[in-house]
């Protein structure tokens, strides 16, 4: 992914249907210097995406670091929602996530080839540590 410009905290799209779970993601997101923008289902976080397009100044591809979906959701469930955001961003890395989806389900969002595959409930350190990797930091000056 590109550089945020002046912005140099990650940001990225948390989609889940469960409100106090994804309320709670994103505190410990943003307690980390991490900027989530959270939507209750696919649908919406798919529209806020669309909204900024690649031709515009803040393209998708340099505005999001990546999106944490939810595996199991109803309406568009994570897999529905991994293509339709790929459809804008085909580079944006997921994050998927699930605490009991079926297997066979679970098989179609491994076949994405998703950056991160975590079950529920997640360490809240290990979810920022693979949020944080997504925008590898440069080495430290000696």
């Amino acid at each position: 992914m590109q550089s945020h410009g002046s912005e140099d905290r990650v940001r990225v799209l948390v989609v889940d249907d469960d409100d106090a779970l994804r309320k709670a993601v994103c505190r410990v997101l943003h307690l980390a210097g991490i900027v989530a923008e959270d939507f209750p289902d696919g649908e919406q976080a798919f529209l806020r995406l669309r909204q900024i397009t690649p031709e515009s100044p803040a393209s998708a591809a340099c505005y999001f670091d990546g999106a944490i979906l939810d595996l199991k959701m109803p309406g568009w469930n994570g897999v529905q929602t991994a293509r339709a955001l790929l459809s804008i961003e085909p580079r944006l890395p997921l994050i998927i996530w699930s605490g009991g989806a079926p297997p066979a389900l679970a098989a179609e969002a491994r076949s994405l080839e998703p950056y991160a595959f975590l079950e529920k409930p997640c360490d809240p350190a290990e979810l920022v540590r693979v949020v944080r990797s997504l925008r590898p930091q440069p080495p430290a000056r000696s």
